[in-house]
């Protein structure tokens, strides 16, 4: 009995140091979780603090590359505006210089129409049947050139003939 008795004494010591370790266990289980939610919570709010950080970075750095930008655009703008304000003036002389030149050049070429006029290269247009025959020899595949040489009359006559009858 007393065997009994001891060895039921063993046991149940034996479970109760079972019993004891495992509520141990427990508990630090218990207690490393919370630790273990507590970094996880700590990471993820220095992983917002960080992203935070970042998005801020990315916006100064934005700002201070337009700044730079526009500092440079200024300095730049500065020079580009006196450079395209000298050419702006280049090309209001060169447009004046041109005028000048086209109605020189349309007063020779008036002088020498009536030239031609007075000498006969130009015959006189024979009004609705000259527009009818060009008309005509256009539709049939003549050129402009070809039919002014037929009619013997000028090749602006006939275009202008060919423009009013809307067929060029």
């Amino acid at each position: 009995m007393i065997d009994q008795e001891l060895f039921l004494l063993c046991v149940g010591g034996i479970g109760f140091v079972l019993v004891c370790v495992l509520a141990y266990m427990i508990v630090k289980d218990k207690d490393i979780s919370k630790r273990i939610s507590r970094f996880e919570s700590a990471i993820e709010t220095i992983a917002k603090e960080i992203y935070k950080i970042q998005k801020t970075q990315q916006k100064l750095e934005s700002a201070q590359a337009s700044q730079e930008f526009l500092a440079s655009e200024s300095g730049e703008s500065k020079a580009t505006s006196d450079k395209l304000i000298a050419l702006n003036k280049k090309l209001i002389e060169f447009d004046k210089d041109i005028d000048l030149l086209r109605s020189h050049y349309d007063e020779k070429i008036m002088s020498l129409e009536n030239r031609l006029r007075e000498y006969g290269a130009f015959g006189s247009s024979g009004g609705d049947i000259d527009e009818k025959k060009i008309i005509d020899m256009f539709q049939n595949g003549f050129s402009v050139d070809s039919i002014a040489k037929e009619l013997r009359i000028g090749r602006g006559e006939v275009e202008f003939t060919l423009k009013l009858a809307n067929i060029k």
